[in-house]
């Protein structure tokens, strides 16, 4: 079966409709340069430490996802805003943001060195219950998007995930928790990381490992 779906215009950042004609547009190939040339700066801005290969591969998946995510996180109904620095930026709702609270999780994991089998048992705090539930979602937002074609459903679903396990890590020990717990909250964090994975990567967008 085959079903229009219809997209808004792109616009700069002063809401100004992109025109060849005006001498505003932008060939796609130099988008692409600009975007992996500015968050290859944004790498080197967090001093992360790795091999310059290294950065310029994480550059690349960073670049190239904040280009997508910007299209695909906006109501294609309406019309879309082009704008480099909400598009790669840490805060907010970003494709850089989402990776790297992805990378976050992935780091605990790693100094957990391993994940213990689930103890559901262990699991009875607020905090914890709050997350299962925005993890359960998942698949409700996957077949919404399914039936509209409104992918900026899923990005607000990655986006409010990310925001709920930032304030899940920070609020809630998870490496200095009891064992039976700390257990529990370790296949928490590995899920939630699961489904940003998988989220993104529905929108055509990598994450990296480290970030």
């Amino acid at each position: 079966d085959f079903h229009h779906v219809k997209f808004g215009l792109l616009l700069g950042k002063d809401l100004k409709r992109l025109s060849t004609r005006a001498g505003t547009g932008i060939e796609l190939e130099e988008v692409i340069s600009e975007a992996i040339s500015r968050a290859r700066k944004l790498m080197e801005e967090k001093e992360v430490e790795m091999s310059e290969e290294e950065k310029d591969e994480v550059a690349k998946i960073v670049g190239i996802g904040a280009l997508k995510y910007n299209d695909l996180s906006q109501n294609r109904v309406a019309d879309i805003a082009f704008d480099w620095d909400k598009m790669l930026s840490l805060q907010g709702n970003s494709a850089p943001y989402l990776q790297y609270t992805y990378a976050r999780l992935k780091s605990i994991l790693r100094k957990a060195e391993s994940i213990p089998p689930l103890n559901v048992a262990a699991i009875e705090k607020e905090a914890d219950l709050r997350l299962i539930l925005k993890l359960a979602y998942f698949p409700e937002a996957v077949k919404a998007i399914c039936e509209n074609y409104l992918p900026h459903q899923i990005a607000n679903y990655l986006y409010d995930l990310a925001r709920a396990i930032n304030d899940y890590y920070e609020r809630e020990p998870i490496l200095k928790a009891e064992e039976d717990l700390r257990g529990a909250r370790l296949n928490l964090v590995q899920a939630a990381a699961e489904t940003m994975k998988t989220g993104l990567g529905l929108l055509g967008i990598k994450v990296p490992e480290r970030m």
